[in-house]
This record gives C-alpha cells, sequence and structure tokens, in this order.
C-alpha cells in the first residue's frame, strides 16, 4: 500500500468500516487461539525508589493478551495498573532490583507497535497544532492536508465523537477537558496499532457520555481484530461495558480474573458484577 494510503484498520478501508459482523467474528477467533498471543508478561515485579527507601508497586505479574481482545486492568488509585501501563509501553523500564520478563510480538514493549493513552492526556497533546493536525501527526509529510482531514472526521465519527468534527481547525486548549481526551484517543488510532493502551480514557468525560463512547470504543476495537487492547479502569460497570477479560489488580498481584461479557446482556451479570467487586474490596 502506497504513502498515501496508510493503513489503520480494516484493509483498505482507512478507518475500518468493513463488515464489523464477520470481522467481530473474526476477533474472536483470533482471541480463542493460543498461538495468537500477542502481549506476554511473566513474573514482572516492579519497584520504585526515593529517599524513604523502595516501594514494591507491582509484584508477581503473569499474563497474557490476546489479538482481537480488550482486556481491562481494574482497581483502585494506588493499585499498580497505570505502573503496568507504561511497562508494556516501554516507557518504563525493568532495571535494577526489578524483575520478570514483557513481549509485545516478537518485540520488547519499547520497540513494538503500540499506543498509550496517558490518564494526563492533555500533556501529551500539541497545543500549537489544531485538532487535525493533533490526530493526524505520525502521517504529516505523507499525507496531503485534504488527506489528514478527511481521514480524522472519518476516525472521528467512527468512534462516535461527532460534536468534534465540528472543531477540526480549533487548537487543542480550545476543547473541553472531554473533547481533548476523545482527540488524544483518536490520535492513538491513527494508525491503528497493534497494542492500544489506554488510562482511564473517558475520566475528563460528561457521566452521560461515557456509556455511549465506551460502546462506540468496543465497536471500533471489533472491527480490528489484529490488534489488541489493554485498559486501565476503577470502575466495574465500564470494565463490564468494554472489556473481553478483567484482571483485579490489587497490592501489585492479580487477586482474580474473570470472563466478561463483551458488553452484551450486561443486565444478566449482576452475579458476576457482585463477585468482582467483592476482590476489589478485598
Amino acid at each position: 500500500m502506497g504513502s498515501t494510503e496508510p493503513s489503520t484498520v480494516g484493509g483498505n478501508d482507512p478507518c475500518g468500516k468493513g463488515d464489523s459482523g464477520a470481522s467481530r467474528s473474526a476477533g474472536t477467533a483470533l482471541a480463542k487461539e493460543s498461538n495468537n498471543v500477542l502481549v506476554k508478561v511473566t513474573d514482572l515485579a516492579k519497584c520504585y525508589h526515593n529517599e524513604n527507601g523502595q516501594r514494591r508497586v507491582l509484584s508477581g505479574i503473569s499474563l497474557e493478551v490476546r489479538r482481537g481482545e480488550t482486556v481491562v486492568l481494574l482497581g483502585e488509585n494506588g493499585a499498580g495498573k497505570t505502573t503496568l501501563l507504561h511497562l508494556l509501553a516501554g516507557i518504563v523500564r525493568i532495571e535494577g532490583t526489578d524483575s520478570g520478563q514483557i513481549t509485545v510480538g516478537d518485540d520488547e514493549p519499547g520497540d513494538a507497535n503500540s499506543a498509550l493513552v496517558f490518564q494526563g492526556y492533555g500533556q501529551t497533546l500539541f497545543p500549537w497544532l489544531d485538532v487535525v493536525g493533533n490526530i493526524t501527526f505520525r502521517r504529516v509529510g505523507r499525507l496531503s492536508r485534504k488527506q489528514r482531514e478527511d481521514h480524522a472526521t472519518q476516525l472521528l465519527q467512527q468512534l462516535g465523537f461527532e460534536e468534534i468534527v465540528g472543531r477540526l481547525h480549533s487548537r487543542v486548549y480550545q476543547l473541553s477537558g472531554g473533547q481533548q481526551q476523545m482527540v488524544a484517543i483518536a490520535r492513538a488510532l491513527f494508525p491503528t496499532p497493534d497494542l492500544l493502551l489506554l488510562d482511564e480514557p473517558f475520566s475528563a468525560l460528561a457521566t452521560n457520555r461515557i456509556e455511549s463512547c465506551m460502546k462506540e470504543l468496543r465497536r471500533f476495537l471489533q472491527r480490528t481484530p489484529r490488534a489488541a487492547c489493554v485498559v486501565g479502569l476503577h470502575s466495574v460497570d465500564d470494565a463490564m461495558r468494554l472489556g473481553d477479560r478483567v484482571l483485579v489488580i490489587g497490592d501489585g498481584k492479580v487477586k482474580c480474573e474473570k470472563q466478561l461479557n463483551g458488553g452484551t446482556n450486561a443486565g444478566d451479570s449482576n452475579q458476576l458484577r457482585a463477585e468482582i467487586r467483592r476482590q476489589l474490596a478485598c
């Protein structure tokens, strides 16, 4: 494929519209294949050091994430979710007294095709660029301005972020916090990485927007069966809307792992929801 048609998702469709039913089936099949593991974490232990000594943040974490799968790291503040996401992204390293191993495909985290949306999303956007420039900055020089505007518009529409479509030429500092968070998510998905990492991705959105945005993000991910997503959340309800699987994190360890219904029949999941909440409270 030429440089003027970047691959984002869904083959030749730059924003991956395609047949969502077929893509969902393909994604489910990929996630079930044992040889389709994208992320593998083995016996991971991480410590931070300060003037008061050593603080262990993660202790003996092991997990796998397959292509086509969305895994939620669920835990309270300080549980270790952000540290684990940063390790998967390669911006925090295993060093010193740390131990364990992380691989993303055949690569170490820092060399893998991954994208991270930070919890402090506003600090990672470029205030001197408009919305289009922020979303498509990795394709500047490879696409014309018109092409980048078209791709940004299509992506925002697929994610259900239509309110941003009318603000394409606004500087990001002119947007609300929730709108900036939407731009950060869209930027991470253009082009779509093998591994998408999200840290509380909807924390700045109004409550009445969170459920619909999660639903659209899940639909988008279902159309990208070769990609995997790991997301850090503290809300059980949000985890059940977005995830295929949840790992409850506490005291730097995986306290339990539960298979979710992937956002379907959520009303029939009260027992599972209650069980996850009990694990969080332990």
